[in-house]
């Protein structure tokens, strides 16, 4: 293989080391190293920060959500429900767009270039379609308009899954206007002990559910 050929060899990832003494090198490499060690230190310490934060909005929204009074047990059981169909909508809708990618809208204009010449006579004789052609005609407009059936049943749940959203947070922000209203006081005198910095109640939830998220 010639010199300048670099096609297959991987040795050249390491070209601009070939000049550099061995001690540079040395000195490259312990570098390299303590950076990816405080990377390292870094990742741990933001996975720790998470976990901790989790199990925070975990236990608080487990308080502040208990049943306490008819009100929240009924909220819950409504948002039990909006959560269910949010996800039983997405996981269908998924679903189906994998096997009908395009959307409905696309779908109707390749409908209407298909039937135009199923249901027209041309005036030139040259445009008429032979047998093969109208069977391959009529195998590809049907196939479309099953795939339009399965991209309205799309649109649908995704119609469900976007109302389901908007429960969730109108729901959601009945909950909190009730804060610490009626709240268990001994759950909440255990959380105050663990998470003596901390102001419990929704605003912490929230900023902690943020952080999570960065």
């Amino acid at each position: 293989m010639k010199k300048g050929n670099r096609k297959g060899r991987k040795d050249f990832l390491f070209d601009d080391l070939v000049t550099l003494h061995s001690d540079e090198i040395k000195k490259l490499h312990s570098e390299l190293k303590e950076k990816l060690s405080r990377k390292e230190k870094e990742h741990d310490k933001f996975q720790l920060e998470r976990k901790g934060l989790v199990e925070y909005v975990r236990r608080v929204r487990g308080v502040l959500m208990a049943p306490r009074n008819p009100e929240i047990r009924d909220l819950v059981a409504k948002l039990k429900i909006a959560k269910k169909n949010r996800d039983s909508s997405g996981k269908l809708r998924a679903e189906l767009d994998s096997r009908v990618p395009p959307s409905p809208n696309d779908i109707i204009k390749s409908l209407k270039d298909r039937h135009k010449p199923l249901w027209t006579i041309s005036n030139r004789i040259q445009e008429i379609p032979n047998l093969k052609e109208e069977i391959d005609l009529f195998e590809s407009y049907f196939e479309y308009q099953a795939m339009y059936e399965i991209a309205v049943k799309s649109d649908e749940q995704e119609q469900i899954w976007r109302q389901s959203l908007k429960d969730i947070k109108t729901i959601m922000k009945e909950i909190k206007k009730f804060e610490l209203d009626d709240v268990n006081s001994n759950h909440f005198t255990e959380l105050q002990n663990k998470y003596p910095n901390e102001k419990i109640g929704w605003k912490s939830v929230d900023k902690s559910s943020k952080r999570i998220s960065e």
